[in-house]
């Protein structure tokens, strides 16, 4: 039994659009707006305000948004989707689905923590 989370899901999704074009502009749609969306907050707010340093506010502000979305949504996946697909896991094998689950989430979650330290 495979668990998915976010980070292998979007590989997949990557993959699929790959072998099927149609697919390609719908995701480069999709990627556009999540990033235009993630700086509608600082270009709305106290980052565009600052006048000397506002190209570096708002980016930074956008990055720290975009990162909190990310570390947030896959958590959210994983609480949802995986430990309910670990606990139906074939018996004895729930502690490595749930082990494959967190080596999956980690790096993205340490990245994007960072990131928010960082901004």
């Amino acid at each position: 039994m495979e668990i998915i989370v976010l980070p292998t899901a979007a590989t997949a999704c990557l993959r699929a659009a790959r072998r099927d074009a149609t697919l390609v502009l719908p995701w480069r749609i999709i990627a556009a707006a999540t990033v235009g969306l993630a700086f509608v907050p600082s270009l709305s707010g106290h980052a565009i305000a600052d006048r000397t340093f506002a190209p570096f506010t708002v980016l930074f502000d956008g990055a720290h948004v975009l990162a909190a979305g990310a570390w947030l949504g896959t958590l959210v996946v994983v609480i949802v989707v995986g430990l309910p697909v670990a606990r139906r896991a074939i018996a004895g094998g729930a502690r490595e689905a749930v082990a494959t689950m967190v080596h999956a989430f980690s790096p993205l979650a340490l990245t994007c923590a960072g990131i928010l330290v960082f901004t």
